[in-house]
C-alpha cells in the first residue's frame, strides 16, 4: 500500500491538486484567534506556503506574499531547518543566494504577508535537504537572569592604554568595598574561536527585557554589540562606532555614546545572538538611530556626554546623566523622553556645575569619570574616575 496524499482546503475548496515548497519546517503560529496551532511552512519561489496541521481540524493552505526578490526566477528553497527553542525556521536557496530566517511574528493572514531576513551566506547546491538535531539553536542563551551576587559590576581591559591591542585582556569584576574602591575579578571575557581578534570591551549594561548583559566589543574586524555571561559571548549586530558609554532605559532601548555621537538601539532582546561576529546578519545589521548634535565636533572639546552614564527619572521624564571630561567636573543632563535634548544648566550653559567632587589628580588637567552605577533603590549614583 502506498502513501496517500492528504486533501487541503485552498480558498474554501478541498483539493489534492497542490504543490508546496522543496522543504518545510513546523512552527507553532497564532494564525486564527487565540492560541497557537502547528503549521507546515515552506517557500515556493518568493511565496510562503502555510499549512495548518492541528489535530481535529481540516488541513488548510494559505499562500502569503513575502519581501523576497526575484519573482519568476528559479527560486528553489531546498533546505529548511527548525531550531526549536526559537520557534523560527531558516531556509537556504539552492542557488547560493543566502540563508534566510522566517520572522514568525510577521506571518499575518489578514494582510496575507510575511517577512524574511537574510542572516548568512550559503553554498550553491543542486540536491539537498535540511534537518535539525538537538533541542535549541547553538549559542542561544537560556532565559535566566545572570546571578548578580553583587551590586556594582564593571568591565575592565588591561594593561592600561591597551584597548586597541590584541595583547590586552578583558574582565568582568565587582566592587568589594565602596569606600576603598577595590574590585575582585569574576571572569575573563573570551569569545569562542575569536580570542585572538578581540581588542577590548566597553559600554556594558543589563537589558531589563531579557536580563542579559550587553556590551560593545572592539575587534580587529570592527565593532559589534554582543550579549554575554560567564560562559559564552553571542554577537548581535554592528556597533555605531567605538562606544564608551552605554545604558538601557526601562523600555529596553540601549543608549550608546561613541566617537560618532549619541545613538539608540531598540529591540535587542528580540535579536538572535551568534557565535561569530562575522556572520552576515551581525556584520550587516546597522539598525540604530543616530541623534545629531552630541559629538565632540558639535559640543567641544570632550563632547556632550561623559565616559559612562546612568538614567534618571523624574515624573514622566527620563534623562541621561553623566560627568563630562573637564577640570571642574561638569554635569551633562540629556532629556531622552522624546527627541534627545541637552538640558541647560542653571546659568544657561550646556552643562551643570558639580559640587563636592575632587579636582584632577596630580599630573592631570581634567577628570575622566569612567564608570557609573545606579543602586537598586535608584536613589544613589556611584562613580569612579580614571
Amino acid at each position: 500500500m502506498g502513501e496517500q496524499p492528504v486533501e487541503l482546503i485552498i480558498n474554501g475548496q478541498s483539493t489534492m491538486n497542490y504543490e508546496l515548497g522543496a522543504d518545510f519546517g513546523v512552527l507553532d503560529l497564532q494564525i486564527e484567534g487565540p492560541g497557537r496551532k502547528p503549521c507546515l511552512v515552506s517557500l515556493k519561489d518568493t511565496t510562503l506556503m502555510v499549512v495548518r496541521i492541528s489535530p481535529g481540524e481540516s488541513y488548510e493552505l494559505w499562500t502569503l506574499s513575502t519581501n523576497l526578490g526575484g519573482v519568476g526566477t528559479p527560486n528553489v528553497w531546498g533546505a529548511a531547518w527548525k531550531w526549536g527553542a526559537e520557534n523560527q525556521v531558516y531556509f537556504a536557496q539552492d542557488s547560493g543566494e543566502g540563508l534566510y530566517k522566517l520572522i514568525s511574528n510577521t506571518i499575518h493572514l489578514g494582510t496575507m504577508s510575511a517577512q524574511l531576513k537574510k542572516v548568512a551566506l550559503a553554498n550553491l547546491t543542486t540536491w539537498n535537504d535540511g534537518f535539525s538535531c538537538g533541542e535549541k539553536t547553538p549559542d542561544i542563551f537560556p532565559d535566566v537572569d545572570y546571578p548578580c551576587f553583587h551590586e556594582l559590576y564593571q568591565s575592565t581591559t588591561v594593561p592600561v592604554n591597551k584597548a586597541a591591542s590584541t595583547s590586552s585582556n578583558t574582565y568582568i569584576r565587582h566592587m568589594t568595598d565602596v569606600n576603598s574602591g577595590t574590585f575582585e575579578i569574576d571572569f575573563e571575557v573570551i569569545p569562542n574561536q575569536y580570542a585572538d581578534e578581540m581588542l577590548s570591551m566597553n559600554a556594558c549594561a543589563v537589558n531589563p527585557k531579557d536580563h542579559m548583559l550587553h556590551c560593545q566589543f572592539q575587534t580587529t574586524e570592527g565593532n559589534r554589540i554582543a550579549r554575554l555571561d560567564s560562559t559564552q559571548v553571542g554577537f548581535v549586530q554592528q556597533s555605531p562606532g567605538w562606544c564608551f558609554a552605554g545604558i538601557f532605559d526601562e523600555k529596553g532601548t540601549y543608549w550608546l555614546y561613541s566617537n560618532n555621537g549619541l545613538f539608540s538601539i531598540a529591540g535587542l532582546d528580540e535579536e538572535t545572538a551568534w557565535y561569530s561576529y562575522r556572520m552576515y546578519e551581525v556584520a550587516n545589521n546597522k539598525e540604530w538611530t543616530h541623534f545629531p548634535g552630541f559629538s565632540q565636533q558639535d559640543v567641544g572639546p570632550s563632547g556632550a556626554i561623559g565616559a559612562d552614564m546612568v538614567t534618571y527619572k523624574e515624573d514622566s521624564k527620563t534623562y541621561l546623566v553623566s560627568i563630562v571630561e573637564s577640570a571642574d567636573n561638569l554635569i551633562s543632563v540629556v532629556d531622552i523622553t522624546d527627541t534627545p535634548t541637552i538640558v541647560q544648566g542653571a546659568d544657561g550653559g550646556t552643562f551643570w556645575t558639580a559640587e563636592g567632587l575632587p579636582g584632577p589628580l596630580p599630573g592631570n588637567t581634567t577628570n575622566t569619570w569612567v564608570s557609573a552605577w545606579q543602586t537598586k533603590e535608584k536613589k544613589n549614583v556611584v562613580r569612579s574616575r580614571l
